[in-house]
């Protein structure tokens, strides 16, 4: 790829991930999290000295019943995610990853590969933080956790095609603190932690043109999750569903 190719796909991958992450609607962490672990990858390293970047987008839509009095949620997010991967040894990649209110590191290593079929093992780890306030009456500040442990399988369906199975185990862990006004001026808080499990995994397709590869991904996960706020503590199970597509392109 030229030099002036090289940085004309840069200035506008730069302009396009900040239009996305500026117009993104509001994301939940745990919605967030989901939509930035490991997805969107080839089961194929890079090979040392290689630089990919790539952009993403999805909706994830979460079902939800609380045990306690069986309540029943819905939410629909939107999920913009950019990423940049490098190959740091032959079977070995490092790469980071950012969505609205999330941002980590994940490891890509090779576990074996030949002409057909490809075998890698992806852990992540990133951060979430969030601060909302609402005109002086409510605020509330979020700091989380998020790991991820993934094997992506990768079959070659023929030249610059490749199909990826991705089994995946996620641990989101986020500690809140809310502040609300009362009625003779003062004002009460809350303190709080969630965890959530979540067990599935995606199912991708990957078409590549050269250095440019186009990657519709279809997740599907079940949920366990935990919550406790000052004193009150709740437990419910979900399903998440998050179709999405990403594109990647290699340096």
């Amino acid at each position: 790829m030229s030099c002036g190719l090289y940085f004309l796909w840069m200035k506008s991958f730069i302009y396009l991930i900040s239009s996305l992450l500026l117009a993104a609607l509001p994301a939940s962490a745990f919605g967030a999290s989901i939509g930035n672990s490991n997805n969107y990858q080839s089961a194929r390293v890079l090979d040392k000295g290689q630089v990919s970047i790539g952009f993403g987008t999805g909706f994830l839509h979460l079902e939800e019943v609380e045990e306690e009095g069986g309540y029943y949620y819905e939410n629909i997010y939107f999920v913009p995610d950019a990423w940049a991967h490098y190959g740091i040894t032959d079977g070995v990649q490092i790469g980071v990853r950012a969505a609205p209110i999330v941002a980590g590191i994940d490891i890509k290593t090779r576990i074996f590969s030949n002409d057909k079929t490809s075998l890698a093992f992806a852990p992540y780890i990133g951060f979430s933080y969030e601060d909302y306030g609402s005109g002086g009456d409510y605020s509330s500040r979020m700091f989380g956790l998020t790991t991820a442990l993934s094997l992506i399988l990768g079959v070659k369906a023929g030249e610059g095609y490749e199909v990826t199975f991705s089994p995946k185990l996620l641990y989101d862990i986020n500690f809140t603190h809310e502040e609300e006004s009362i009625y003779d001026g003062g004002k009460e808080s809350y303190n709080g932690y969630s965890e959530i499990l979540s067990i599935g995994g995606s199912i991708g397709f990957i078409f590549g043109a050269g250095d440019l590869s186009v990657i519709p991904e279809l997740g599907v996960y079940h949920t366990l999750s935990q919550s406790k706020s000052n004193g009150d503590s709740s437990h419910s199970e979900g399903t998440v569903v998050f179709p999405g597509i990403g594109i990647s392109i290699v340096f």
